[in-house]
Parts: structure tokens; C-alpha cells; sequence
């Protein structure tokens, strides 16, 4: 279930968001890695994960409850 909601996250984000939350949170690039990837600078890669945890946080209100839930089965 935690997957299909990871998937789901992910494909309402925009494909730059999508691309910046995989570089930093699936492949656990560092802030400056995932801008040097991207071309783009640090603080934008910030801007971005923030932007992208918003819109995430909107639409799947119930998603950190599940989060917690799964990491506290391991």
C-alpha cells in the first residue's frame, strides 16, 4: 500500500517536481548533487521539494499517517 501511494505522490507532481523529489528522496542525492543534475542551483532544488511536499500534503492529506504507520512496522 505504502508503494501504490509512493507511485500515486509521484505522478500528481509535475515532471521537474517528479524528477527532484526521485533525485532527492529515492536515489538520497544531497540538495547540491540533485541541482548539479537538474542544472539548477540549490535553492531552486529547495524551492521545488518544498513545493512538491505542498502538493503532496494536499492531495493525499492521509499520506504521513501511512508513512508513520509503515516505518513503524520495520
Amino acid at each position: 500500500e505504502t508503494d501504490q501511494l509512493i507511485r500515486c505522490a509521484l505522478a500528481s507532481l509535475t515532471e521537474r517536481q517528479r524528477t527532484c523529489m526521485t533525485l532527492r528522496f529515492l536515489n538520497e542525492l544531497s540538495v547540491s548533487q540533485a541541482a548539479a543534475a537538474m542544472g539548477i542551483t540549490d535553492n531552486a532544488v529547495k524551492t521545488m521539494t518544498w513545493r512538491a511536499l505542498q502538493a503532496i500534503r494536499r492531495e493525499f492529506p492521509h499520506a504521513r499517517t501511512l508513512a508513520r504507520a509503515a516505518l513503524s512496522d520495520r
